[in-house]
C-alpha cells in the first residue's frame, strides 16, 4: 500500500473519528495530536490492516483505546 492509497483510505475515518476522539479528550489540540499519532500507528500496521475483516470497527476501537491511553498519560 502506498502512502497515497493509505491517505485515501484513511481520510474518511479521520473525519468520522475526530468528534468521537474530541469527546474523550476534550481538547482540540490533544485531539489533533492523538489523531495524527493514531494515523502513524495505523500506517506502521498497514500490512496487518489489509487482512482486517472489519476495518471500520478496528479503526474505531484503536482510536478509542488510544484516547484513553492519552488521558491516562496526562494524569
Amino acid at each position: 500500500m502506498t502512502a497515497e492509497d493509505f491517505k485515501q483510505q484513511m481520510m474518511p475515518y479521520a473525519r468520522k473519528l475526530y468528534p468521537m476522539m474530541k469527546r474523550i479528550l476534550c481538547s482540540d489540540e490533544d485531539t489533533r495530536d492523538a489523531l495524527q499519532e493514531l494515523m502513524i500507528r495505523l500506517w506502521n500496521k498497514r500490512k496487518d490492516l489489509k487482512d482486517c475483516q472489519n476495518l471500520d470497527a478496528y479503526v474505531a476501537v484503536a482510536a478509542r483505546n488510544f484516547c484513553y491511553d492519552v488521558r491516562k498519560r496526562k494524569k
